[in-house]
């Protein structure tokens, strides 16, 4: 009896001490994180935009003789300013020439015999078909001449508007030939300022929205302007739209190819979710996220950000109105992470 008993007793023991082992296996589970959280609400906001621009001329063209040949005088240089009709260059006409002192010779003489023929046809000494050759042999001699006083007339190139030679590409001495750029000639009164608007916010942008400009080559100079054009295809590699700036320019300080700063304010309030910017995280993919606090544990969202404001960034997607976000302590939180929360706003 007693040896049952003793078996029995380290029996119990046994199990006593391989249940005691396993509870000390146990691993003991992590300690809740104490963050801060905020509860994500929407605010009225004016939202300012800031862009990077360039500047560009309001108009220009490139102009080039029509006729061929070598270039006699070259009148202009860049960066000069010329009026509209104003002479800039001029090609060899002497062969030009000749070839209208020769038509114009030729329609002297054909005008005479017509006057003289005039006379006999209104006497009707001669016939019909006389008459009818000497008006064609006169159509055709001032054809000619007309002809050959436009080539003399096109050796001489003139502005066809009123700016600035921003570029020069011909000088005298060399070859000149139909269509061949000689000059390029710019309007920069106004000027027009460049920018590009994703695709996000180009619907939120009026038209005639006005701007502030900063140009940093002027000592951060400021400008005002006014939208004139909004893209409507978006560039499909940067999914942006090109919207255009026009910006009076009556010093000729703002030139083309400067780089400025536009802020673009909307009138237009509206209520908008915005959150802390600081509680924004920036994933691997560039990607962003924020944590939230769901019934005291850690759930990872990703979000679409919007602008910048005083209050933090808005978020066009992702969470909703009356989120319980985590604002400060999100560093050290992953997916399924237990909670205290020690300052819930």
């Amino acid at each position: 009896m007693k040896t049952i008993l003793l078996r029995a007793t380290i029996a119990l023991t046994a199990v006593t001490v391989m249940s005691s082992c396993h509870k000390e296996k146990q691993p003991t589970p992590p300690a809740p994180v104490r963050v801060e959280t905020a509860v994500a609400g929407e605010t009225d906001m004016s939202t300012s935009h800031n862009y990077s621009g360039t500047v560009e001329e309001s108009s220009g063209t490139v102009a080039s003789f029509s006729v061929p040949g070598t270039v006699q005088t070259m009148n202009v240089s860049a960066g000069d300013y010329v009026k509209k009709g104003q002479l800039i260059a001029t090609v060899d006409a002497a062969s030009m020439k000749n070839a209208y002192d020769i038509s114009n010779a030729a329609l002297t003489q054909a005008q005479d015999a017509y006057n003289r023929m005039k006379m006999l046809h209104d006497a009707e000494a001669i016939a019909d078909i006389k008459w009818v050759e000497m008006q064609q042999t006169l159509r055709q001699a001032q054809s000619a001449e007309a002809i050959a006083r436009k080539t003399l007339n096109d050796a001489n190139l003139y502005a066809p508007l009123s700016g600035y030679v921003s570029e020069k590409y011909v000088d005298a001495g060399m070859t000149a030939a139909p269509g061949l750029p000689v000059v390029k000639i710019v309007s920069i009164d106004p000027v027009k300022v460049s920018i590009s608007i994703p695709e996000n916010e180009i619907a939120s942008i009026p038209d005639g929205a006005d701007t502030d400009i900063s140009v940093s080559a002027l000592g951060d100079k400021r400008f005002t302007g006014k939208i004139v054009e909004k893209g409507v295809s978006a560039n499909p590699i940067t999914r942006s739209y090109d919207v255009k700036i026009t910006v009076d320019n009556p010093d000729g300080e703002l030139l083309p190819g400067m780089i400025c700063d536009v802020t673009l304010n909307t009138d237009t309030a509206s209520r908008s979710l915005t959150v802390p910017l600081d509680a924004v995280m920036l994933a691997s993919d560039n990607s962003h996220y924020v944590w939230l606090d769901s019934a005291g544990y850690a759930v990872r969202r990703s979000v679409d950000t919007g602008a910048l404001t005083d209050e933090g960034i808005v978020i066009n997607g992702g969470i909703a109105r009356g989120d319980s976000l985590i604002v400060k302590g999100q560093q050290k939180v992953s997916r399924g992470s237990k909670l205290t929360v020690i300052n819930k706003q």
